[in-house]
């Protein structure tokens, strides 16, 4: 078997001649979106200016004085957080040839608009996991057995981690899995949401534990990237997930509880893609040999509660 990797200008891209498979099947696989997944999401409005304000309301605080007899306690005033944000834009672009264009047999220009499409996905996802990367406190992994510093993630790390949501009082994000009648399947408790690299999220399979979604009792409300649950937190995956350091590389997963961030930026309806023909440019393309396509949005997300979202860094099982 012969594969050839190929960097091509928007000239040059060769025919596809002889080959028995599907251009989808030669796709580079993307990586999955995991980042906006429980994110609360919050339209960006048009013509409202480029800066919006977004108000988070504070619980009010707990009273355990009696009240004395005609004695009025004093009132309790609101208190409340303003965030403000700026969504900046967004985009990428690809041109092609006409000579691409018209003799190709494969639809190129259909092609590129697919993969544009992925391409936006990947950039806002990535957008929202660098934001969440910074400001969080981070817990760092101690109970593992590969004697690195972190360690990897043990049940117990997991535990800790969860366990200071549930004292800062987070909301989980998903509700309870009851029992079924399935054959070895195992009922899952209301968790929380983490967010991690698949290299460190094959090694969850190995901790006792560990409930595989394959498991579980009702398989319905599973996100597509989610890999199992443990100790209340349920797992997504994705091979753009977070690391840095390369001996040992120390990844970092991402809990979060109900509504902590928020996802920010235009519906669908206003995300912008281009298409300029052949000869759009004018002048400057006087032989109608350029055409591109494009897109480009605003976008921003945000830590809406930094008390319900932990950073949990590890390294990899031995």
């Amino acid at each position: 078997m012969t594969i050839n990797t190929g960097l091509t200008l928007y000239d040059d891209q060769p025919d596809i001649i002889d080959i028995q498979a599907t251009e989808y099947f030669l796709l580079d696989t993307p990586p999955r979106l995991i980042y906006s997944a429980t994110a609360l999401q919050i339209p960006f409005e048009k013509h409202q200016g480029s800066i919006q304000k977004y108000r988070r309301n504070h619980q009010f605080p707990v009273s355990g004085i009696p009240i004395e007899e005609g004695v009025t306690p004093p009132s309790m005033k609101p208190t409340y957080t303003d965030i403000t944000v700026e969504p900046q834009q967004y985009g990428g672009w690809s041109q092609q040839s006409d000579r691409q264009i018209m003799l190709n047999r494969d639809d190129t220009v259909a092609g590129t608009l697919d993969k544009l499409g992925i391409h936006g996905s990947r950039t806002l996802d990535m957008v929202m996991r660098d934001i969440l990367l910074l400001g969080l406190s981070t817990y760092q992994c101690e109970f593992g057995e590969n004697n690195q510093t972190p360690t990897e993630i043990s049940f117990r790390d997991i535990v800790e981690s969860a366990g200071i949501l549930d004292t800062n009082d987070a909301t989980k994000v998903t509700e309870i899995i009851d029992a079924d009648t399935g054959i070895a399947t195992t009922p899952i408790q209301a968790s929380y949401m983490a967010y991690m690299h698949t290299s460190i999220g094959a090694g969850l399979h190995l901790i006792n534990g560990f409930t595989p979604t394959a498991n579980y009792a009702n398989t319905s409300s599973t996100l597509k990237s989610e890999i199992g649950s443990m100790a209340g937190v349920r797992f997504l995956t994705t091979s753009a997930g977070a690391f840095k350091g390369n001996n040992p590389k120390i990844y970092t997963t991402i809990i979060v509880g109900k509504d902590s961030h928020a996802s920010i930026g235009f519906s669908h309806s206003l995300t912008n893609v281009y298409l300029k023909p052949l000869g759009s440019s004018g002048a400057i393309d006087p032989l109608n040999q350029r055409q591109s396509e494009g897109w480009k949005t605003s976008y921003t997300g945000i830590i809406l509660s930094q008390e319900e979202m932990i950073n949990v860094n590890s390294t990899m099982a031995n």
